[in-house]
């Protein structure tokens, strides 16, 4: 497991190494949709009026809404129709050989914070997301250890992360910032 220290956001770091793994034309899974931030970006890297695939997941059907709102609110009807939404658990990936899995654990912003993602199911998830995943692909896993269950989540995937191969941990020094933990398969090798 190789260790980096982010010299910049967590999201604009997750947002280049993105960038670099997937091309337009490929099949993407944004498995914590929230309020389709990660999606629209995904959906602009992927997606034509022809090619690509999308598929946005989340548990909540509020978090699906607006992400189904601001894809079709900024992509071309054809571009759009080549996105699927799930309104399942993210530990319920649908069937294809994804480049990129993106996560951006922990709760809905500007919903219940109660509710978030949990230990269980995104180790479940991870897990899933492996076995579906491309050869060269991608999992970004973007953590939030400043919640008491970001917390315990974040050390569950930190150790579940350790029975990978090709593995990065991009982190600030700050001990309850987000991180990320990038899961190749045979990416950085």
């Amino acid at each position: 497991m190789k260790n980096e220290l982010l010299e910049e956001s967590h999201l604009t770091y997750a947002h280049k190494v993105w960038l670099e793994g997937v091309k337009v034309g490929d099949i993407a899974i944004d498995a914590t949709a929230g309020n389709g931030h990660d999606a629209l970006f995904l959906a602009q890297a992927i997606l034509s009026e022809t090619a690509g695939e999308l598929h946005c997941i989340d548990v909540q059907k509020e978090a699906i809404d607006a992400t189904r709102h601001r894809l079709k609110e900024n992509l071309s009807p054809e571009a759009f129709a080549r996105a699927t939404f799930h309104h399942t658990s993210h530990a319920t990936l649908p069937y294809c050989r994804p480049q990129l899995i993106v996560y951006n654990l922990g709760y809905l912003p500007g919903s219940d914070k109660s509710l978030t993602t949990k230990v269980a199911t995104t180790l479940q998830s991870v897990k899933n997301a492996f076995d579906i995943l491309a050869e060269g692909g991608l999992i970004s896993i973007t953590c939030y250890p400043g919640h008491p269950e970001g917390e315990k989540e974040s050390e569950a995937l930190l150790q579940l992360s350790s029975n990978f191969c090709d593995v990065k941990v991009v982190r600030s020094n700050r001990k309850t910032a987000p991180f990320l933990i990038l899961i190749g398969k045979n990416y950085f090798s």
